[in-house]
C-alpha cells in the first residue's frame, strides 16, 4: 500500500477484496441494450500508532484505471465520501465500502481504489494494490 513520505502517526491501509462488471441482463429487459454494472468492494484499515487521539477525514474512496492512474469515466461517479474519524489512542477502525455504477469499467481490466484523507489541514493519499476486474456474463 502506498502512502505520503510524510511520517505521520499513524498508518492507513487501502485494500479492495472484490472488483466485478456484471453484464448479465435483468429480467425484462431487452436482449441487445447495453447492461454494464460495476462493482468495487474494499476496505480502508486506519491505526493510530500513539495513545493520542487523532482527527481526520476521508474525503474519498475513487476507484482508478490502473494503466495510466486515471479516473475512468465509469469510476468518476464511482467514489464515496466517507466522514469524520476520530482514532482513539492505539485504535484501529475499519471502514469498508462498496461503490457501484451504471456504465461498468470501460474495457479497464485492472483497478487501484485511492483514497484521499485529511489530517490537520494537509491533504494526503493512499492506494490499494492493483486488483485485476472480473467480467460476470
Amino acid at each position: 500500500m502506498a502512502q505520503s513520505n510524510e511520517t505521520l502517526p499513524f498508518t492507513i491501509q487501502v485494500s479492495l477484496v472484490n472488483v466485478y462488471e456484471d453484464q448479465i441482463l435483468p429480467p425484462g429487459t431487452t436482449p441487445g441494450q447495453p447492461r454494464a454494472v460495476g462493482h468495487a468492494v474494499g476496505q480502508v484499515r486506519l491505526e493510530n500508532l500513539t495513545q493520542t487521539e487523532i482527527p481526520l477525514r476521508i474525503e474519498e474512496v475513487a476507484i482508478h484505471a490502473a494503466a495510466d492512474d486515471s479516473l475512468t469515466s465509469s469510476s468518476a461517479i464511482m467514489a464515496q465520501s466517507m466522514s469524520e474519524v476520530t482514532l482513539g489512542g492505539l485504535q484501529i477502525v475499519d471502514r469498508g465500502f462498496h461503490l457501484t455504477n451504471e456504465q461498468g469499467f470501460d474495457s479497464v481490466s485492472q483497478v487501484k481504489a485511492v483514497v484521499t484523507y485529511t489530517v490537520s489541514g494537509n491533504t494526503y493519499t493512499a492506494e490499494s494494490d492493483l486488483h485485476q476486474v472480473a467480467v460476470n456474463r
